[in-house]
């Protein structure tokens, strides 16, 4: 008896040696998560806000097209007062078309909502560099 109950626990053992060794040996899926909306907002570990249209997810370095930067801008008839502008990037002096992103400087990235507060500003922020003198 004793001799049986020493074979089924080593089978037993050896079971449990074969499931941990592959459940440590599976990877997570390499796919990278999906977005049904036009643009994102990405927001790095620096806490800088960028948003555009996100691609490459499943790369070290992600692309952000149609770049869009957060700034904040202040009242200057009050100090403590600040809003935040949304101004698109191709209006800068080297007139980026696209940035390419460090992943791992990436804290989250989020959908933009087709009718949000957001997705507005944006199109009001396209409108005004399509107006602007190139």
């Amino acid at each position: 008896m004793s001799h049986s109950l020493s074979r089924s626990h080593y089978l037993l053992m050896l079971l449990l040696a074969v499931i941990l060794l592959a459940a440590t040996s599976c990877k997570p899926s390499a796919e990278a998560p999906k977005f049904d909306t036009d643009y994102q907002v990405v927001i790095m570990t620096n806490g800088q806000v960028l948003i555009g249209k996100i691609d490459a997810l499943n790369t070290e370095y992600p692309v952000l097209r149609e770049v869009y930067a957060v700034t904040v801008v202040s009242d200057p008839s009050d100090p403590k007062k600040s809003t935040n502008m949304l101004v698109s990037r191709s209006r800068e002096a080297h007139q980026p078309a696209f940035t390419v992103l460090q992943g791992r400087n990436i804290l989250l990235i989020e959908p933009i909502t087709k009718g949000s507060r957001m997705a507005e500003l944006i199109e009001q922020e396209k409108n005004n560099a399509a107006q602007q003198p190139k």
